[in-house]
């Protein structure tokens, strides 16, 4: 029995929580969660959750900044009322609805391997967001909780079961091993009953490097998914057996690797995605994307959308089959790196896959045995780690992008039609516009209709928009590239790949460099791009070995890798402007102060118009329109 008892420590916490509860400013929170479902690698927890409350209103639960936000909508989607809660932890892990109560699992690290530091915190409320209790989980082998993966939680009768990931204690070795990590809460007492934390076998349900977790409760039984990177190499289903004995994890699972992952076991890249997990009356249905076809060597492919259908009748490898979804070509760059990973959620009389190509949302309905019903539909919609809901048979999620939420919302009486509904708030607030970033135009649309270089896009607005001049100037000069052969998506975020190929074709495409990135393949659309880049010392990576090439580009990462390719071509780079008319200034990184400095000075980069306040926003995302607009400034000098 794996128990410990915190009665003197959840008094204090009780107390220190419930001065932490205060009424947020009036009006939904800002954020940016759009395209957070999306990974190429490891995943990391969900932040965003929309619960649908039997008044007919909603919900909408989010990590933001060290506070959760808890913010109530109309049964119309409106803002009404908000509360924050700081975390407990320093880490969030996840949220939770149960039977009764709401959930929420908060972490720390531990550097010194203490098996008296508290690792996990999982928190009880009431449904009025009271504080009732919390279960502490201490030292568990654990040095860094909710390490390069996720965490998902269900209730089953008394118990919350928990999945996630966890960086274990350092082996002899000195390395500190990744892998999944299993609790048991019983709820009543609040106490961990049983936590499965260090290595052991597939009887155990255990998978080394586990970079994303699911988990679900059917009948006499729970069930996992892990994307394993490693031991084993493959998206694995666990099952495991509810009994009245003490241990419900050790030496009590059954496994079916779904999907196996060819490639070394620890290679970072697998080239697949998992994105959702759900329980059908016949079948046990897991959503991704993968490059891996038919087991294939070759990781670094377009991916393509899959379901892996398992029978319940048929737990095992010979009882599962894999769907895919889509079939785009393998060989055509311009969908490298724009299938997103899908979300997969229960509807009535079966279950709707949603993903997006190329920024466009793309759906289709599945029956029970993960088989397609009708064709996929499109529609001009995102998503964003916010799990859609279904609520009066409907289904519901939101996105934010540096602003407060955009709901979405598909009918079930007009499948083919996604609904978008913003806030009041967003109806009435003055739009986010570059102000120093506005192209104003020297001739007349009339007149540059004919000779238009970007007139080929469908979606690029006409000569007063801000963008237009700066669109222009990238297609004639081949630096972009549309995203279709009819479409430019000006408000898509650019990716860290994107800009240094931008910038490669600018220098004139030189073929120079070596690759040390290990995320970076050889062969793709941006393999020479990175390389030059990297020789010239105009990108260092993001983290030892990784560029991390399909993140969307931040505004300051854009500036510092501007301000250095202007070194690079032996420019004058000492003009520098003072950045405290910004509120926000504080917020740009130490490594990019000089850069944005620089940029600000140069008339590069401006400011963001949000309302009566200029902000720089250094951490925002980057559009399209937005780079081409900067880059036709910095290469015009």
């Amino acid at each position: 029995m794996y128990k410990r008892a915190i009665s003197g420590l959840l008094f204090f916490a009780i107390i220190l929580s419930a001065a932490a509860v205060v009424c947020a400013e009036d009006g939904p929170t800002k954020s940016n969660n759009i395209g957070k479902n999306n990974y190429a690698d490891f995943s990391s927890t969900v932040k965003s959750y929309l619960v649908a409350q039997k008044d007919g209103s909603f919900m909408r639960v989010e990590a933001i900044n060290g506070q959760v936000v808890i913010e109530t909508y109309s049964s119309e989607l409106q803002f009404e009322s908000a509360l924050l809660l700081k975390y407990e932890l320093p880490l969030f892990g996840g949220f939770y609805e149960g039977t009764d109560s709401f959930f929420l699992v908060f972490g720390q690290e531990n550097p010194a391997e203490d098996d008296a530091t508290e690792v996990i915190r999982v928190v009880r409320y009431d449904k009025s967001w009271n504080r009732l209790s919390a279960a502490s989980l201490y030292g568990a082998n654990t040095a860094i909780p909710f390490e390069e993966g996720s965490l998902r939680m269900v209730q089953s009768g008394d118990f919350l079961y928990i999945h996630t990931c966890h960086e274990m204690y350092h082996l002899l070795n000195g390395i500190n091993q990744q892998a999944n990590l299993m609790l048991a809460v019983r709820i009543s007492t609040m106490e961990v009953e049983e936590c499965f934390d260090s290595v052991g076998d597939s009887s155990d349900g255990y998978v080394g490097r586990s970079f994303n977790q699911f988990i679900a409760a059917d009948e006499d039984a729970i069930l996992s998914v892990n994307h394993g990177n490693a031991y084993p190499r493959a998206v694995v289903l666990s099952r495991y057996a509810l009994k009245t004995e003490e241990s419900i994890f050790a030496n009590n699972c059954v496994s079916v690797e779904t999907l196996p992952i060819a490639g070394e076991s620890g290679d970072y890249n697998t080239g697949t995605s998992v994105g959702g997990f759900e329980v059908s009356a016949t079948s046990y249905l897991i959503a991704g994307n993968s490059a891996d076809r038919a087991v294939n060597e070759n990781m670094n492919a377009v991916r393509n959308i899959f379901v892996t259908s398992t029978l319940k009748t048929r737990f095992s490898a010979d009882g599962t089959r894999c769907i895919w979804i889509t079939n785009y070509p393998t060989d055509d760059s311009s969908y490298f790196g724009q299938v997103s990973t899908p979300h997969i959620v229960t509807v009535e009389n079966g279950f709707l896959l949603l993903w997006t190509v190329k920024g466009r949302l793309n759906y289709v309905f599945l029956d029970d045995n993960g088989d397609m019903i009708g064709e996929i539909m499109s529609a001009d919609a995102a998503l964003s780690d916010c799990k859609p809901i279904v609520a009066d048979g409907a289904v519901y999620w939101y996105c934010t992008q540096n602003s407060a939420p955009v709901f979405y919302c598909i009918d079930p009486e007009k499948p083919e039609t996604v609904t978008e509904i913003p806030t009041e708030q967003q109806e009435q607030e003055e739009p986010t516009q570059p102000t120093e970033e506005t192209g104003i135009m020297p001739y007349s649309e009339q007149e540059h209709e004919e000779i238009c270089p970007s007139r080929f896009f469908s979606d690029v607005p006409g000569v007063d928009y801000w963008g237009h001049e700066g669109i222009d100037f990238v297609v004639e000069n081949g630096l972009f590239n549309g995203m279709s052969a009819t479409t430019f998506e000006p408000d898509t975020t650019m990716t860290r790949a994107m800009l240094v190929t931008v910038l490669w074709r600018a220098a004139g495409m030189p073929m120079q460099g070596t690759n040390p990135f290990y995320d970076v393949p050889e062969n793709v659309w941006f393999t020479d791009a990175v390389k030059w880049a990297s020789d010239c010392n105009l990108v260092n990576g993001m983290q030892e070995g990784k560029f991390c090439p399909q993140e969307n580009i931040t505004r300051e990462q854009m500036a510092a890798i501007l301000y250095r390719y202007a070194q690079y071509n032996a420019q004058d780079v000492s003009g520098m402007a003072d950045l405290s008319a910004f509120p926000d200034e504080l917020t740009v990184s130490g490594w990019a102060e000089n850069a944005m400095c620089w940029a600000v000075a140069k008339g590069i980069i401006g400011g963001l118009q949000t309302g009566e306040t200029t902000i720089l926003l250094p951490q925002g995302n980057a559009t399209r329109a937005q780079v081409a607009t900067i880059l036709m400034r910095f290469l015009q000098e």
